[in-house]
């Protein structure tokens, strides 16, 4: 059954606009992700977020073409993002089939040429074994067509269980009497969960980060407080 798209559902009467909006979406030219609210003397156009300083200071113009003004535009405005919602979602299926499709070709078309590869290092690699053994002062062997090197390395030790090695090495230094630091790397990072409970309430509200008595605690920014909204299409 072929899914229905939204243009092919009527709109109630009563949310029927006499005539659709001419719209064109034009987005922050710095971050090219949300809707442009402010023009500049180069005909740039920003956002309130990538705005720095006061816009009237800077000599930016307001710009707002359009926004929803009715109950009738707001159906109309969930309809059009219902609609680029799934053409967004067309075209990531196709590019997930056009991608398929060269992986498919490309595991062919590489898969006589990577066995290739794979037998003539093997014999190269033996053969320049074969002549360190006789001479091993030989490190590199080299030919017309390129070189063939070869390095020793000791044996040294590999993780398989980080979890486990961390366990058994904490155990260590304690029967040995020595700090976790010696043999393990320790991590150290704020809690801000807990950080936030030392914050002075009024520093908050003025997006300043201090304790209660009032110190300014470095490395930290105040992020304004926002409230979000999720937008739910029913079709």
């Amino acid at each position: 059954m072929t899914a229905l798209r939204a243009e092919d559902i009527p709109i109630p009467p009563e949310l029927a606009l006499a005539q659709e909006p001419d719209v064109t979406p034009v987005l922050c030219d710095r971050c090219e992700d949300k809707p442009a609210e402010y023009i500049d003397d180069g005909n740039n156009y920003l956002c309130a977020p990538c705005v720095d300083g006061d816009p009237q200071a800077l000599g930016l113009k307001r710009y707002q073409p359009w926004s929803i003004g009715s109950t009738e535009e707001a159906e109309w405005a969930l309809r059009k993002l219902i609609q680029a919602r799934t053409r967004i979602a067309e075209v990531e299926d196709q590019a997930h089939a056009f991608i398929e499709r060269i992986k498919s070709w490309s595991t062919e078309q590489l898969s006589q040429h990577l066995r290739d590869e794979m037998f003539f290092q093997f014999h190269l690699e033996e053969f320049a074994r074969a002549k360190r053994e006789a001479d091993p002062k030989l490190k590199t062997l080299r030919l017309p067509s390129g070189s063939i090197s070869s390095r020793s390395v000791g044996p040294r030790p590999v993780v398989t269980d980080e979890a486990a090695l961390v366990e058994f090495m904490k155990d260590f230094c304690a029967e040995m009497g020595l700090p976790p630091e010696t043999y393990l790397r320790v991590k150290v990072e704020p809690k801000l969960a807990e950080v936030r409970k030392i914050l002075a309430p009024e520093g908050l509200e003025k997006g300043m980060a201090v304790v209660t008595h009032g110190e300014q605690v470095p490395g930290l920014e105040i992020e304004p407080g926002k409230t979000t909204f999720s937008v739910k299409v029913d079709l």
